[in-house]
């Protein structure tokens, strides 16, 4: 069984390239009240981040099937 990290961390550099030039490119969390919380949908995985002043920080990857507690 492939770990979600371990296999997220190993895609394509250029999508992680368009993360840092694009940030806001990943679409709101619903039912997050912060604009500044973002997901990405990459490989079957939701990557939830938050776009900080100099710096994006991945809250959780989990696999799309799986229901998102916030």
């Amino acid at each position: 069984m492939l770990h979600p990290v371990r296999d997220i961390s190993s895609y394509d550099s250029e999508m992680a390239e368009h993360l840092e030039v694009f940030p806001e490119i990943g679409r709101r969390v619903p039912g997050s009240d912060d604009p500044k919380v973002r997901e990405l949908i990459y490989k079957g995985y939701r990557i939830i981040y938050q776009i900080k002043e100099d710096h994006l920080e991945v809250i959780t990857v989990i696999h799309g099937s799986r229901l998102l507690k916030l």
